[in-house]
Formats: structure tokens, C-alpha cells, sequence
């Protein structure tokens, strides 16, 4: 079937997805042409570089079934059957045309447990590491805004129309961090309430980059292991690498929920604390209430239940699930279709129509 399924994938500068479904597609006994694509900073990317990717996306023959994943970019892009995400908007999102996955990889190694388990009740302690975005001048707009204004565009339907984006990015406009506002509300926030508590420890470090230099990888693992809870904001996309991060150290995740599409893999409500962006008023209060109903040994198996959960999406069980559902899914949906021709359910978006590259 290696004519008939067509996955394209495009890589980011630290992790190779495409080696991931290669091995997926492998274990599922699925032959698949894989078109790997190099990592397009979003600052390059042009209508140019989007309408050679669209064309990859077009099935060369009626029953071809194509498949995207453009790695951690919010690229929505019409034209394959089904697109697989790290990342989504409920307002707009479609199980039928796209799927959003976990991101278990991390540059950071899985540590000894032993070195990072807790015996008694950790102490009250939040923690963040990493770029904060407050110098961005969208960031900055951003926060300005009305509330209403602030939660239309952050369900991110712009990133529909995949042109309109492209065409920012070759225009010069650092649109990148657009939707990155809630970050920088959701530590100022943090640290603001919890300054008069003399028994909660909030410790944010901006970085302003990741190097990847092994000293500030070190600093980075060891303000995780400090932490009890570590903010998880989103960031450039809808959802942080901190989340899985944070399972890998067995810390609890503090999520600000911006409209997002979490993983339906993960159980959610029991390893991370969820805070609505509209929260934000009361996210110390939000940490405080959590920490005082969960006791030691609650803290304890929390701990051990993320630890498990980061073993198990090691496996790369839920890739297989989740690119064998697509290929079961397409190849009904095909089977029912009268004219014998594999259509999209949904399209997202449209591409082309604009003047440069």
C-alpha cells in the first residue's frame, strides 16, 4: 500500500518526527511513502514555501490517502485527509480531519527515579524556566486589549487561512507571538498573589532562549526538580514542551487553558492542575486549593502515575493508534463514498492568491 498512503512530515531543529512514523507505520505493518520536510522557522516562512508544501499534501491518485504532520508549526493547511497536530483550538477543531497527539520528546533525559521521588509531601512550590515573551511588541499589544478581544483571538481561527499567515511572515510582521500574551499574564499573576504568602515559593527565571548548552540544560532540570508545580503556559503554540517535562520529573503541571485540544491519551484531570485563562485572577489560590487537598500519599502516586505515563508514550503505542485509526477511518470512509473517490471530510483554510514569495 506504500502508493496508496502518503505521510508528510516536517521536522523541527532538535526532534526527527518523520523517524517516529517511519517506525510507527513499521510496527502497524503499514507501507507508506514518508516525505520528510526540514524545519521552516516561522520568521521564513512565504506563500511560496506554503503552496510547495500544498502540493506534496495532493493525493496523486483517487485512492491515495495523505496524511500531515508539520511538526510543532500551527500550519493548517487544506488538501490532505487528515493532519496530526501537537496542538489545536476547540472552537474550530474537527476529529474527523485532524487529530492532536502528545509530545513526548524532550532534549532533557529521563532521570533515576529514585533521585527525583518524593517519600513525604513536597513543599509548596511553583516554578518557571525558560523564554517569557514580555519584550515581544505583539505581546505587549496583546496585553493591552480588551478581555473580549483577548479571548476571540485566542482561539486562533487566523491560523485558518494559511495565506493570509504566510503572507505576514514574508511582510516582515512578527506575528509569531501573536497568542503568546498569556504567558507573561500568567507568571506576573502568579508571582503578584503569592508575594504576600510567606509559605509559597514561586521562583520564575526568564531566559529569553533555550541554547541547549550543557550547563543551561542542567539548570533547567534542576529548577524542574526544585519545583513542585511547574507553569505551563502556552507559548508560540497552543500548548508547552513543560507539560511533558514536567510528567518526565514527576512535577505537577500547571496548565492555562487557552482554548486548547489536549491529548485524549493522557488522564488530565489526575496528573495536571487545569486553569482556565479567564482563572487567571485566582491561579495562586487555584495552586493553593490543589496542594491542600492532596495529601502525601496523593502526591506520591501522582508522581508515580506520570512517571508510568511518559514510560508508556515511549512505546509510540498511541502513534500506532492514532495512524492506524486514520487509515481504518479514510479507508471506510472510501468504501461508503459513492463515486469510489477518497474526499476530505473538512477543508481548513485556503492557499494561494498571494503576489510574492
Amino acid at each position: 500500500m506504500g502508493d496508496q498512503l502518503r505521510v508528510v512530515v516536517m521536522n523541527s531543529f532538535n526532534h526527527d518526527y518523520a523517524s517516529a512514523f517511519r517506525a510507527s507505520l513499521a510496527r502497524l505493518g503499514l507501507q507508506a511513502d514518508v516525505i520528510d520536510l526540514p524545519n521552516i522557522e516561522l520568521a521564513d516562512l512565504t506563500p511560496g514555501k506554503v503552496r510547495h508544501i500544498r502540493h506534496l499534501l495532493t493525493p496523486s491518485a483517487p485512492e491515495q490517502i495523505v496524511i500531515f504532520c508539520p511538526g510543532i508549526m500551527e500550519m493548517f493547511i487544506d488538501g490532505p485527509h487528515h493532519s496530526v497536530h501537537f496542538s489545536g483550538y476547540r472552537a474550530w477543531h474537527d476529529d474527523r480531519s485532524g487529530s492532536v497527539l502528545p509530545h513526548p520528546w524532550s532534549v532533557h533525559a529521563a532521570p533515576p527515579r529514585a533521585a527525583i521521588a518524593w517519600t513525604e509531601k513536597p513543599a509548596l512550590r511553583a516554578g518557571f524556566m525558560g523564554s517569557i515573551y514580555d519584550d515581544a511588541a505583539l505581546v505587549r499589544l496583546g496585553r493591552r486589549l480588551p478581555r473580549l478581544v483577548k479571548r476571540w483571538l485566542l482561539t486562533g481561527r487566523y491560523l485558518r487561512h494559511a495565506r493570509m499567515t504566510a503572507c505576514a511572515y514574508a511582510s516582515g510582521l512578527p506575528v509569531r507571538f501573536a497568542l503568546a500574551f498569556p504567558r507573561v499574564e500568567a507568571l506576573e499573576a502568579l508571582e503578584r498573589q503569592a508575594a504576600d504568602q510567606e509559605d509559597f515559593d514561586v521562583r520564575i527565571i526568564g531566559t529569553g532562549g533555550f541554547t541547549g548548552l550543557p550547563d543551561a540544560k542542567a539548570r533547567y532540570v534542576d529548577e524542574m526538580i526544585a519545583s513542585t508545580y511547574v507553569l505551563c503556559p502556552r507559548g508560540s503554540e497552543n500548548f508547552s514542551f513543560r507539560v511533558y517535562e514536567a510528567f518526565l520529573y514527576g512535577r505537577v503541571p500547571v496548565i492555562i487553558d487557552t482554548d486548547m485540544v489536549l491529548p485524549p491519551q493522557i488522564p488530565w484531570r489526575d496528573l495536571a492542575l487545569i486553569i482556565p485563562y479567564d482563572g487567571l485572577d485566582g491561579i495562586a489560590q487555584s495552586i493553593r486549593d490543589d496542594y491542600e487537598r492532596t495529601d502525601a500519599a496523593r502526591f506520591i502516586a501522582r508522581q508515580r502515575a506520570a512517571l508510568d505515563l511518559m514510560q508508556e508514550l515511549g512505546t509510540g503505542y498511541w502513534l500506532d493508534d492514532a495512524l492506524g485509526g486514520i487509515v481504518r477511518m479514510r479507508r471506510a470512509a472510501r468504501e461508503t463514498t459513492s463515486a469510489g473517490r477518497l474526499r476530505p471530510l473538512s477543508t481548513v483554510g485556503s492557499i494561494g492568491g498571494c503576489d510574492h514569495d
